[in-house]
C-alpha cells in the first residue's frame, strides 16, 4: 500500500468491477488480539461520497466493503451496505475515537484503538 499525503491508493475488489481506485484515508484503528478475536486493523476509507471499511488480518489478507456513515448523538455508527453478508454486525466510532465492534444485539465485542 502507498501513502502520499493522506490518500491511500487501493483496489476495491467486487465493488468499482476490480479496478484500482483513489481514495482518501479518514480514520485509522487497530484491534488487539483476543481470545475470541484475532488481531487486526481498519481503515475508513473515503471515494467522492461514498465510504468503504477495509479490515487488514494478521495474515496481511484483507475485506473492503461499502458502509454508510449515520450520526446518533457523539457517536458514528458504520453499517454495512450488504448487511446480510455481517449477520447484522456493525461499527460504531465511539465519542473518544476509538472503533466499537457490535452485534446484531447491540452488545459491543471488541474495541479498536484510534491510530494517528
Amino acid at each position: 500500500m502507498k501513502y502520499k499525503k493522506n490518500v491511500v491508493t487501493i483496489a476495491l475488489f467486487g465493488l468499482l468491477c476490480c479496478h484500482s481506485a483513489i481514495a482518501q484515508l479518514t480514520h485509522k484503528w487497530y484491534l488487539a488480539k483476543t481470545n475470541a478475536l484475532p488481531s487486526m486493523s481498519f481503515e475508513l476509507l473515503k471515494k467522492k461520497e461514498t465510504y468503504f471499511l477495509k479490515t487488514i488480518f494478521d495474515d496481511k489478507s484483507s475485506a473492503t466493503d461499502a458502509v454508510t456513515l449515520k450520526k446518533k448523538g457523539s457517536k458514528t455508527i458504520l453499517e454495512y451496505k450488504k448487511k446480510d453478508d455481517y449477520n447484522g454486525e456493525y461499527h460504531v466510532i465511539e465519542p473518544n475515537g476509538q472503533l466499537g465492534l457490535y452485534n446484531k444485539d447491540g452488545k459491543r465485542f471488541g474495541l479498536a484503538t484510534l491510530k494517528k
